[in-house]
């Protein structure tokens, strides 16, 4: 990527894509020794923890999908530097056992190296996550 404006379409293209069920694009711009993290609790978040390659990937995203229906990705902000970039998520899913609606930030941690991606983290509202399946309402602290 040469510019801001054309990594800030590039990756919005990538995000709107898997958020409709299309991962092959990004799959595409990772290399294939990616480290691949969904930051949160394993034991009640299975598809959380640290996958290497890209077949590792799809099987988290697939255990996902299995789990939450995507309505809406949105990409809300953007830092971008040589070595990588911050990626500012909001998100809505749906679970498909509950049909529980649950709205999320998300912020991706990326690492690039030759044109791909080579590490990405991604960290989420885990708390706020369950509490939202669990039905209960999230309240500001005062």
């Amino acid at each position: 990527m040469s510019s801001y404006s054309e990594t800030h379409a590039f990756l919005s293209g990538l995000y709107a894509s898997s958020a409709q069920g299309d991962i092959e694009p990004t799959l595409e711009a990772m290399s294939d020794d990616l480290i691949f993290e969904y930051v949160g609790p394993l034991d009640i978040y299975p598809f959380c923890g640290v996958r290497h390659g890209k077949a590792e990937m799809r099987e988290a995203v697939a255990s996902i999908s299995s789990e939450f229906s995507i309505d809406s990705v949105s990409l809300e902000r953007l830092l971008v530097d040589e070595k990588g970039y911050v990626a500012i998520l909001a998100a809505t899913a749906t679970n498909r056992k509950t049909g529980i609606q649950m709205k999320c930030e998300l912020v991706d941690v990326a690492k690039t190296g030759n044109g791909k991606i080579i590490e990405l983290r991604e960290y989420w509202d885990v708390e706020g996550v369950t509490k939202q399946l669990m039905g209960k309402r999230l309240t500001l602290a005062s």
